[in-house]
């Protein structure tokens, strides 16, 4: 697809996200291929506290969406419904709980890239 926007979906590791981690490697990845790329860069997990500030003043960009629960059940869930805007899945950790996720991504996004960093 011509001028179709890029994504990069970073995926919290059967929780969410607190503020802190958004200014560590799990929110700086993301923002870095919003900032210098264009992605669009959404961190997916649940809500962990009321408020994220980092957001706004260090990580502009980024958006989250969050989870009703943190079953890997769920995130597999959100996978399939947004799996088309997902050029990069981030996931953070070599974890079992990811398989089903990277194995149903690679069945839904050949050409999709999967970056596995360390969880900060």
């Amino acid at each position: 697809m011509a001028g179709k926007r890029r994504g990069i979906y970073s995926i919290a590791p059967n929780n969410g996200w607190n503020d802190q981690q958004l200014t560590k490697n799990c929110g700086i990845v993301p923002y870095l291929f919003h900032k210098r790329y264009g992605y669009r860069a959404v961190m997916v997990g649940t809500r962990m506290q009321a408020e994220y500030p980092s957001l706004e003043r260090y990580v502009k960009g980024v958006e989250m969406d969050f989870l009703p629960d943190a079953e890997w059940e769920t995130e597999c869930r959100y996978l399939q419904e947004h799996y088309q805007d997902m050029d990069v899945l981030v996931l953070h950790g070599l974890f079992p709980f990811y398989f089903p996720i990277v194995h149903r991504y690679r069945q839904l996004r050949p050409d999709g890239k999967v970056y596995s960093g360390t969880r900060s």
